[in-house]
């Protein structure tokens, strides 16, 4: 029986320098977190202490994108399982069970987890109760390995454990403070800064204020539009923003592309699953991607064909906005909420 708990010294650098004639992939969980992202970019950074080369993948979309910015050229996005064939692969922020498209036991599986760990197996199994963020595990690693931490890494481990716990409101554990307080002088105080009040575009006020005059409120529930979009990628900030409307605790919010639309929701609710509800509105035109507090969508405009003959932007907009407000709506309404 392996040990699944805690930094296996001897072991990892004996697995380590098993891969140095091959490379590593780091495959974080589809739709990462930024935690999970975080974790991983320091991970990389410890195995290239060794000397052995890894690259980090992922599936799905990145809810928040900040934290790319100090990331680019790290992240592969996976099309085929067959681009793996030439790595060892080591998860992090993820199980085994969670990476359906790899058939083999991966080398390592490193993760915040509370679950039952019987049924998962790896050749190193790291998986702690004692904590919310796979970054304070990372840490850790650098920490008993004896390995420098960079300031980026740092700082997007930072941001990712405040991010994660809320700004140590909820869900935050002694292991996680100790993990913060070990980086914390080695922070980018700036850079932390930038990332966690990132500079608003012009266009994100005209959306905003789009979405304010297309709000249809009903209960703790909004759903609104910013009409039509070439770039939906500002969705999951507006939504936020649109969560500290008063006695709103869920916001659906969505944008009309050249030929698909794209649906964003998140929940302030914990009681409440975003995903499921998603799912069961609007899967039946897409895959559903995300986490319990948020989900997003991207469905076919053809979907709306005998609107869309009419060449009428403003009446398919009004028929779009009709339909998913109503299938929203009626789930919640089922769901009990």
């Amino acid at each position: 029986m392996f040990k699944k708990y805690g930094v296996q010294k001897r072991k990892f650098k004996r697995l380590i320098s098993f891969c140095k004639e091959r490379k590593l992939a780091i495959i974080v969980r589809d739709d990462p977190s930024l935690d999970a992202l975080a974790a991983a970019a320091s991970f990389k950074d410890i195995v290239d202490h060794f000397g052995v080369e890894s690259d980090i993948f992922y599936r799905g979309s990145i809810k928040d994108a900040t934290i790319l910015n100090l990331m680019e050229g790290d992240l592969r996005i996976i099309s085929t399982p067959s681009e793996l064939m030439d790595y060892e692969v080591v998860l992090i922020g993820a199980l085994p069970k969670d990476i359906k498209y790899i058939s083999e036991i991966p080398m390592m599986a490193i993760c915040s987890y509370k679950g039952d760990t019987r049924d998962i197996v790896a050749s190193y199994v790291d998986l702690r109760p004692d904590t919310t963020t796979n970054s304070s595990i990372i840490i850790d690693y650098h920490r008993v390995l004896g390995i420098e931490i960079s300031e980026n890494d740092a700082t997007r481990m930072a941001f990712a454990i405040r991010d994660a716990t809320d700004n140590f409101m909820h869900d935050i554990t002694r292991f996680d403070i100790e993990a913060y307080m070990y980086i914390n002088p080695l922070v980018n105080i700036d850079l932390l800064a930038e990332l966690e009040h990132p500079s608003v575009k012009p266009e994100t006020f005209t959306n905003l204020v789009a979405a304010i005059n297309n709000k249809s409120i009903k209960d703790t529930h909004m759903v609104t539009s910013i009409g039509y979009a070439r770039d939906f990628s500002g969705l999951p900030r507006l939504c936020r923003y649109l969560l500290d409307w008063e006695g709103v605790l869920n916001v659906l919010i969505f944008a009309v592309g050249h030929d698909s639309i794209r649906a964003y929701a998140e929940s302030k609710n914990i009681k409440l699953n975003m995903r499921k509800v998603i799912e069961r509105a609007f899967g039946e035109w897409g895959k559903v991607r995300g986490t319990a507090s948020y989900a997003l969508i991207d469905m076919p405009l053809g979907i709306f064909k005998t609107v869309m003959s009419t060449n009428d932007s403003d009446i398919l907009l009004s028929s779009v906005n009709e339909v998913i407000s109503s299938r929203y709506f009626v789930t919640m309404e089922g769901e009990g909420f």
